[in-house]
């Protein structure tokens, strides 16, 4: 049943892997980098491995691995990379950036024959499959299971690394010890969370031996030994699987790490964001709100059954607990949603999938109620996952009044945050726009340059940095995240119609405007322009502080908050903490954050 239902899915998810596109990160993150570690392997290892060195055309764009990027997460660019070689170049069975993503939904469907077969040994066939039916039907987790090369393998690593840990506590033996080491390093491999599965199996192991402790036999069990096998057999994964490390090994962890953690930060500045409270809810908020109801209804029910021993429910509660919790942890900043925790999703639906399967344990032998109960647990998130779908990232539930209410809200966030959605603004374009003409992409550009070959009409020009055409029409696309706007965008929104929009749940995440070559066009160029140079300013003025950050959050903060300090504060204070910034640069930057005349 368990491999019936995971080939279901993966069926329907490779089929609908055609209607995603590139993200924010995969375009200069997982693609380029899954490249540059297939052909360093194919220089250094022995032999001719059976993939091509070069990819078939088209394909998308991808930039040069540069810096920092070099020490990124391994393992899910390496199997992106080839598939995209073996399914595209090689066989041609599906387009290059399908291929480049079928990784995703094969690590869900590994994952949902690991949630049924846990739940099933433990509570019954009927909790494991609702767990994994829940979990698909969600459509913030479906959606990241096509296209997000970063999040959706970690969560199905990350549950693997949790489940192999419990085994290893529980029954021990030199093999259970070594599988545990092992999952930590593949997970570790692909993303930073894996860094907290061993203080959750640390928490686990002393909470269940209070739990446990009339019960001996059902206890877990340390084992020193055990600990050093899986060490030896974490340490052996995590390098073998990361060839950055294989050269000046301690250097190398020493700045992907000092990169990890300064991630933050760098969203911070970069995003335009508030710097962060010492401790706040967003992430469990956002966790919240982004869950279909009844799973969050069936899980309270499933955390306190009898249905499933004890342990293993505190098990299920602490994987939810540790990644959501994490986020309100000093120092953290979440953003993004629920992306950068998404492996929460799994155990709160397998503990949905043992509400589901005591309440059905109620109504045995009332056939009609049962299917009731199965289609109410079911429907509501089947159905939003159709309607959002390809958008499934930008879903929010009832409690906040889908997409268009948390819109109206203000929460962080509530679009399509990655860039998804370019995917179809591109193919509009490709249908709609005048022959010839210009394409600006102010938020994100990277995105729409990595498609721009297997999905814009060939005749249509992006616009990169200052170039200009004043013969052709301009369309102006943008995803509609609000804290990467600039101040040209922020008077685009305001001061002009589309003539195209993406709307989800009653909320816009995508706008296309048009402006005629001529006095229009000749307007947008000009104001642009400015924009591109106010950017450059500050770039300039924040230049003795990228290295300091505590200033720089203050820098920061008064930033985003210049138009409303006035004009004459915010560059009293700006003043105050950069002695060294030119005026015209504090002027453009003034103007760029809505407060002219400082």
């Amino acid at each position: 049943m368990a491999g019936l239902l995971a080939a279901s899915y993966l069926a329907v998810a490779v089929a609908a892997l055609g209607d995603y596109g590139p993200t924010w990160d995969t375009s200069v993150f997982e693609f380029p980098y899954g490249r540059t570690l297939i052909d360093y392997l194919r220089s250094v290892l022995p032999g001719d491995p059976p993939v091509e060195s070069a990819p078939r055309a088209p394909h998308p764009y991808l930039p040069a691995v540069q810096g920092a990027w070099f020490h990124a997460y391994p393992v899910g660019s390496m199997l992106s990379e080839l598939g995209c070689r073996l399914l595209w170049t090689w066989l041609g069975v599906l387009d290059a950036i399908a291929a480049h993503h079928v990784v995703v939904p094969v690590s869900t469907a590994l994952l949902l024959v690991a949630m049924i077969w846990f739940l099933g040994r433990r509570a019954g066939l009927a909790a494991g499959v609702g767990a994994a039916l829940l979990l698909v039907l969600s459509p913030r987790y479906f959606a990241h299971s096509c296209n997000n090369l970063k999040d959706a393998p970690e969560a199905a690593l990350y549950g693997f690394a949790v489940l192999a840990g419990a085994r290893a506590l529980h029954r021990g033996g030199r093999a259970a010890w070594a599988l545990a080491g092992c999952a930590v390093g593949l997970a570790l491999a692909q993303k930073a969370n894996a860094l907290f599965v061993p203080m959750q199996l640390a928490a686990y192991f002393a909470l269940a031996k209070l739990l446990t402790w009339r019960a001996a036999g059902r206890a877990p069990r340390w084992s020193w030994r055990g600990l050093g096998y899986a060490t030896a057999s974490f340490v052996v994964t995590y390098l073998a699987v990361s060839p950055a490390f294989w050269n000046d090994t301690f250097q190398g962890l020493a700045t992907h790490f000092s990169y990890i953690f300064s991630v933050g930060t760098v969203a911070e500045l970069a995003s335009q964001l508030e710097p962060r409270p010492l401790a706040a809810w967003d992430g469990t908020a956002h966790a919240a709100w982004t869950t279909p109801l009844p799973v969050l209804g069936l899980a309270l029910v499933g955390l306190v059954t009898p249905r499933a021993p004890a342990t293993a429910r505190l098990l299920l509660a602490l994987w939810v607990v540790v990644p959501v919790g994490r986020t309100a942890l000093p120092g953290m900043r979440n953003f993004d949603g629920v992306r950068h925790f998404l492996e929460f999703y799994p155990p709160l639906c397998m503990l949905a999938g043992l509400g589901l399967a005591t309440i059905a344990g109620w109504l045995r032998g009332r056939r009609r109620s049962l299917a009731l109960l199965w289609l109410a647990a079911l429907l509501p998130g089947g159905i939003a996952t159709w309607r959002t779908h390809p958008h499934g990232i930008c879903y929010f539930n009832a409690c906040v009044g889908g997409l268009g209410g948390a819109q109206q809200r203000g929460i962080p966030e509530a679009t399509d945050y990655w860039g998804s959605a370019y995917w179809q603004g591109a193919a509009w374009l490709t249908r709609q726009a005048s022959a010839e003409a210009n394409v600006l992409v102010p938020v994100a550009p990277h995105i729409v340059r990595c498609l721009q070959p297997v999905r814009l009409r060939p005749d249509l020009r992006l616009v990169r940095g200052g170039e200009q055409d004043t013969r052709h029409a301009l369309y102006v696309m943008y995803i509609t995240r609000k804290n990467w706007y600039t101040r040209y965008v922020r008077d685009l929104e305001q001061t002009n119609k589309p003539v195209h929009e993406i709307r989800v749940q009653g909320g816009t995440i995508l706008r296309i405007h048009r402006f005629d070559n001529g006095g229009d066009a000749d307007v947008q160029w000009a104001a642009w322009d400015r924009d591109r140079a106010a950017l450059a300013a500050r770039g300039r003025m924040l230049k003795p502080v990228e290295n300091d950050p505590a200033r720089l959050a203050q820098v920061a903060s008064i930033m985003v908050r210049a138009a409303d300090l006035g004009p004459g504060t915010a560059a009293r204070r700006l003043r105050a903490l950069l002695p060294e910034a030119a005026p015209a640069d504090l002027a453009e930057v003034l103007w760029l954050y809505g407060a002219e005349g400082g």
